[in-house]
């Protein structure tokens, strides 16, 4: 069985092949960068600046805004689309509200969908929220018992994440690291799982098993000595700063990047007085 998602849609955007984007604050010249590409935006589409707001903030569109933050993203390429995704919103929140909702601010947004039904926008005028904090708060609201329950996914479970991931693939939403498509996933799942769940029990198990023709894909002494191979061939001296998805290529894809890492740790775990050594040429 194929795959419903588009792998090739999942590379990362290091410019180093092996190694994780840049944590931390972001730099003059990567927030220069990232507004000439806003800037160069807005040129290419003749909309205005409020319009990019709009669009950075609004984001009642996911499949076509993630095809915004992508580009975006490609003005700093040592920087994943979800961090971008992030600093370009909080940096353009002209109402710099953030933290918790007070009872207050949720009977405005009560009296405020009452009045303009979805219009995110209007709404968010109202309660002074950025647009998607409106449409968030208004879907936890509404279901907020809704949780998944501790324990193993049944069958029934899997069959219906895996039908919710080939509709999107069908409606041509394919990349899995754009903002706000797992939470999609959670929603049309009517909230019983986190977009987090979802995600971990797609790249965890599912994808692996549909790559296997559903059989459930076991270790084998080859596959450990080519990730001892791989991880090895990165010079890295710190766990933390491996891209386990970027160890997965055109040859040797049957493993999620979690499965992987979790399977780098087992193996480490044999090796006495592992936690002190380095990765570098182990």
């Amino acid at each position: 069985m194929v795959s419903p998602l588009d792998s090739a849609h999942q590379a990362p955007y290091s410019q180093r092949p092996g190694i994780i984007c840049r944590r931390g604050a972001f730099s003059e010249d990567e927030n220069k960068q990232i507004e000439d590409a806003l800037d160069l935006y807005c040129q290419e589409r003749n909309i205005t600046k409020d319009d990019l707001e709009g669009i950075i903030l609004g984001g009642d569109d996911e499949h076509s805004s993630g095809e915004f933050w992508s580009r975006i993203a490609r003005a700093v390429p040592s920087r994943g689309v979800k961090a971008v995704h992030a600093h370009v919103r909080r940096t353009h929140d002209s109402m710099g509200r953030r933290g918790k909702w007070t009872g207050g601010e949720d009977e405005q947004l009560t009296r405020a969908i009452a009045k303009y039904g979805r219009d995110w926008a209007k709404i968010s005028e109202a309660v002074e929220r950025p647009p998607s904090d409106c449409r968030d708060r208004f879907h936890k609201r509404k279901s907020p018992a809704r949780v998944r329950r501790k324990g193993a996914w049944t069958g029934d479970e899997e069959q219906e994440l895996l039908e919710i991931l080939r509709n999107l693939a069908q409606e041509g939403r394919t990349d899995t690291k754009v903002p706000g498509f797992w939470s999609e996933v959670s929603r049309r799942m009517h909230g019983t799982c986190t977009g987090q769940q979802c995600q971990n029990k797609w790249t965890g198990t599912l994808q692996a098993k549909l790559a296997s023709s559903g059989k459930k894909r076991v270790w084998t002494d080859i596959d450990e000595r080519t990730l001892i191979s791989k991880v090895a061939s990165l010079g890295v001296a710190k766990e933390m700063d491996v891209s386990w998805e970027a160890l997965r290529d055109a040859q040797w894809n049957q493993w999620s990047a979690q499965a992987i890492q979790q399977k780098w740790k087992r193996l480490k775990a044999q090796i006495p007085e592992s936690a002190g050594m380095t990765h570098e040429g182990e």
